[in-house]
């Protein structure tokens, strides 16, 4: 775990968790223009940003196989209902979090940066920054 630096917070995970929920669910309902910025006014050319939610998924499972992290791996086939290619679920991995993460809370953590950053990626092509 890492040392805090004198007057920072420890991370809660749960808190967090419910956070990103929140985030997920308000990206998910916006979308992605294809080949230029987002206008919000324009739905032609644009992909729905819930239709990359399995290819998210995809992403935490393969990048955290790959550091041979267990936990999370197993978290998302029983937690999201993850299948490869075919079915999981955002929503319902963060709520599992957000409601029992305290226990390896150092997984959850990596797994939440993970995720903030592939959000944080989708709203900036959103807003168009």
């Amino acid at each position: 775990m890492a040392k805090l630096s004198k007057g920072a917070k420890a991370r809660n995970v749960r808190v967090e968790a419910a956070q990103l929920l929140g985030k997920w669910t308000s990206l998910a309902q916006g979308h992605v223009l294809m080949g230029g910025n987002c206008s919000c006014g324009l739905g032609a050319g644009s992909l729905r940003i819930e239709e990359f939610e399995q290819q998210i998924l995809d992403y935490l499972e393969s990048k955290h196989a790959a550091s041979g992290n267990a936990v999370i791996r197993q978290a998302l086939y029983e937690r999201a209902g993850y299948e490869r290619g075919t079915s999981g679920s955002l929503s319902d991995l963060l709520r599992s979090i957000a409601k029992d993460g305290e226990a390896e809370a150092a997984s959850w953590l990596s797994l939440l940066d993970d995720l903030h950053r592939t959000l944080l990626s989708f709203e900036e092509v959103h807003r168009g920054t």
